[in-house]
């Protein structure tokens, strides 16, 4: 009987635990990179490239539990499906409004800022010049929450790489994402860019998904109300913040059932939060009375 009751624990232990994780996940998006700056775009596959920095950047942070990342082609089809185009130029306003489009907390913006290579000269054997090429990748982005429109960090990576003398016309040929590319100075420069960036990202993406944590399911009341403004007893220490709506409901009991039942009543849009009280405005439904039930959502 005791091995029945401690299988049975550990089986309730393992079907919570996937639970609790999944409240705390935060889902991300990354947008194509964009040219800052003065850069030259050279090369013949450097719109590829915007497109492809931030799918490996993903790729780099795949196995964060509490990460959901929001796939490429879903990316693409809403904002095809709403006319709007990703890029790097992204404001505070842009963000937010991505952000409910695409479903994702968090927002990642890049640009490519350095990508090139200079060549010099090297040793001179048997009549035969063996000059230098030396690689430069610089890239940078931004973390921004798409619920307020606030940068939650800026990262710069960079990276060097050095071969035997090449051109441009070297690349005349050369796809971005082949082994071509990838074995390349520049391709080599671009991965320790990569590695730079991501390595100086996760600290700041990890302080965000402690701040930006949804709250526990909590339940609190509506308190007074003042003018058009309806004061609720949840605040910053329940873990609500000036982006949360609550949606309002009324208990009512019904002959016959033990438990009374939720009669949906409206939505409230925070507009200020206090320690233990939030200030809202109704946003949906009406006739919101003292003492109604409220809870984030």
């Amino acid at each position: 009987m005791h091995t029945v009751r401690v299988l049975l624990v550990a089986l309730l232990v393992s079907l919570l635990v996937p639970a609790i994780s999944l409240a705390n996940t935060l889902s991300i998006a990354f947008l194509p990179f964009e040219i800052g700056g003065n850069l030259e775009t050279w090369w013949w596959g450097t719109h590829e490239m915007l497109q492809g920095i931030p799918q490996r950047i993903s790729d780099k942070l795949a196995n964060d539990p509490n990460l959901i990342i929001i796939e490429r082609a879903r990316i693409d089809s809403i904002l095809a499906e709403h006319n709007l185009q990703a890029s790097g130029a992204v404001d505070s306003s842009t963000a937010v409004q991505l952000g409910k489009l695409i479903g994702a907390d968090l927002l990642v913006v890049g640009t490519l800022n350095e990508f090139g290579f200079k060549n010099q000269g090297g040793l001179s054997i048997r009549g035969i010049s063996l000059g230098m090429s030396n690689a430069s990748v610089g890239i940078s982005a931004r973390l921004i929450d798409t619920q307020t429109g606030q940068i939650l960090g800026s990262f710069s990576g960079s990276g060097q790489d050095s071969a035997t003398s090449i051109s441009v016309s070297s690349f005349n040929n050369i796809s971005f994402g082949t082994s071509e590319f990838d074995n390349s100075v520049l391709g080599k420069a671009l991965s320790k860019a990569i590695d730079d960036l991501v390595a100086k990202f996760k600290p700041a993406l990890a302080n965000a998904q402690t701040r930006l944590q949804k709250p526990e399911a909590v339940t609190g009341k509506v308190l007074a109300f003042s003018g058009d403004y309806i004061i609720v007893n949840l605040g910053a220490n329940h873990g609500i913040k000036s982006s949360t709506r609550f949606e309002v409901y009324r208990l009512q009991t019904i002959e016959g059932l033990s438990e009374p039942i939720r009669i949906p009543v409206g939505k409230l849009d925070v507009i200020s939060v206090d320690a233990g009280a939030s200030v809202t405005v109704l946003s949906e439904g009406r006739d919101v009375q003292i003492g109604d039930t409220v809870t984030p959502f």
